[in-house]
C-alpha cells in the first residue's frame, strides 16, 4: 500500500511516539495534528474522505513500521453513528479533518447476571480542526496507540 500520509506529518508524529516520552504521548501527538491541520501539512485524500452507504468507513492512512501506531481515516455520512465501544486498552488521538463529530462518552456502573449498564458521562461536538485524547485507565500509554482522522 501506498503511504498516503506526508512526510512532514509522520516524521513528527514519529519524533513524539518513538521518542521515549511514555506518559506524554497522547497530548504530543493531539498537539501535532492540531499544528498540523492548521498549517496544512495534514491533506486527507480524497478517495478517504468518501462516506459509504451502509456504515462509517475506516480507512488505515499509514501504519508504523515498528507497530508503535496507526493512523485511520473515519468517516460518517448524514446520520450515521458509531456503536457503544471501547479502545481495547490502547491510547487514541482523534482530529476532525472535516465537517463535526460528536462524541458522547459512557462509564460502566454496573453488571450483573451479564447485563451491562452504561450512564453517558459527557458530551462533546467538535468542529474541523479539533483534535482529543482518549486514553485507556492506566498510567501511560503503555500500548500501541491509534489515531483517528
Amino acid at each position: 500500500m501506498k503511504n498516503e500520509l506526508s512526510g512532514t506529518v509522520r516524521d513528527r508524529l514519529d519524533a513524539v511516539i518513538h521518542g521515549g516520552t511514555e506518559a506524554g504521548i497522547p497530548e504530543l501527538v493531539k498537539a501535532v495534528l492540531i499544528e498540523s491541520m492548521q498549517s496544512g501539512a495534514l491533506a486527507v485524500p480524497p478517495k478517504f474522505r468518501q462516506p459509504i452507504e451502509a456504515t462509517y468507513a475506516r480507512r488505515l492512512l499509514h501504519r508504523d513500521p515498528s507497530g508503535q501506531y496507526t493512523m485511520v481515516v473515519m468517516t460518517w455520512g448524514p446520520g450515521q453513528k458509531t456503536a457503544l465501544h471501547d479502545h481495547a486498552g490502547i491510547w487514541c488521538v482523534e482530529c476532525v479533518v472535516d465537517g463535526t463529530m460528536e462524541v458522547a462518552q459512557y462509564a460502566l456502573t454496573s453488571e450483573i447476571d451479564g447485563a451491562f449498564r452504561f450512564e453517558q458521562r459527557n458530551h462533546v461536538v467538535a468542529g474541523r480542526g479539533s483534535a482529543g485524547c482518549l486514553i485507556p485507565p492506566f498510567e501511560g500509554p503503555s500500548g500501541p496507540g491509534l489515531l483517528l482522522v
